[in-house]
């Protein structure tokens, strides 16, 4: 709050009782003029060190980071996972595969095995971010830039499963065209997001409850020229399922883990490719 302060001028008029007053008595006594209080000088500006917005670049990979070179840049930062986005690898399609890299005894399921495969794609926000979409085909139209292929696409919306700000921009040495944005990923892959993740059906199959943050975990990135791996330990709770009179043998619905402990682990890697790779220099 800002504290403005005003001076204030008082005069007081004394008037005598003398004869030479009183002769003067028509007269009107002049009254002093008040002193017009000076203007308050302006404050200067100051300047919030909270604000958001890119920051120059070797300000957020700066000389503490572990950085490996690949389909995308991977900067280590304490503890914290950013990804360097090349500019031309927006708006194209990147395959994504998911699978069990350690899996617990008894429910069926084995390390190596494809959990899920999905379609993921980068575009640029309106508000310094990226938008990470999930991209699904259902219906789809060859024609692209004609009237029924704009009809096909407003049909087919596809989810925003994450929004990054850019924390910084690298630019060419002209520092007019954009290389590459930075953004912070490591709440994507430490978490549960379903496109990283176990589907529904899957979970309900292996009596899968809540997700346990605290118990979970990145184990490792790798980033290769045409590919990024990223190596999750995943925690959840499990139950088992309710007693049958007439019980029906049913693989992956008790897992030994889950009875004993009530908790599963679940290694899951993330394998991602570009489709588009001709674009990526």
């Amino acid at each position: 709050m800002k504290k403005i302060q005003l001076s204030f001028a008082m005069a007081v008029l004394l008037m005598s009782q003398s004869p030479a007053a009183l002769a003067q008595g028509n007269k009107k006594p002049e009254v002093p003029k008040t002193p017009v209080a000076a203007a308050p000088i302006a404050e200067t500006p100051k300047v919030d060190a909270n604000k958001k917005g890119p920051k120059p670049y070797n300000k957020v990979v700066d000389s503490t980071a572990v950085t490996q070179k690949g389909l995308f840049d991977v900067h280590k930062v304490d503890q914290k996972f950013l990804f360097e986005i090349p500019a031309t690898l927006i708006d194209q399609e990147i395959m994504t595969i998911t699978r069990f890299s350690k899996t617990p005894a008894g429910g069926g399921i084995f390390g190596g095995e494809e959990v899920n495969r999905q379609v993921i794609q980068f575009e640029k926000g309106n508000n310094n971010n990226l938008l990470l979409r999930s991209i699904s085909y259902v219906i789809m139209s060859p024609d692209e830039g004609k009237p029924l292929a704009q009809a096909v696409k407003n049909s087919s919306a596809n989810p925003i499963v994450g929004i990054y700000d850019i924390l910084a921009i690298k630019k060419d040495s002209t520092g007019k065209k954009e290389l590459s944005y930075v953004i912070d990923m490591t709440s994507t892959f430490d978490s549960d997001i379903q496109t990283f993740s176990l589907d529904p059906v899957r979970k309900q199959t292996l009596s899968i409850q809540a997700f346990q943050k605290d118990k979970s975990y990145i184990q490792k990135i790798s980033s290769f020229p045409i590919n990024t791996e990223i190596r999750t330990v995943k925690t959840y709770s499990t139950v088992p399922s309710l007693i049958s009179l007439s019980p029906v043998p049913r693989i992956g619905t008790n897992l030994p883990a889950g009875l004993d402990a009530g908790l599963i682990d679940i290694g899951i890697k993330y394998f991602h490719d570009c489709l588009a790779q001709k674009t990526h220099a």
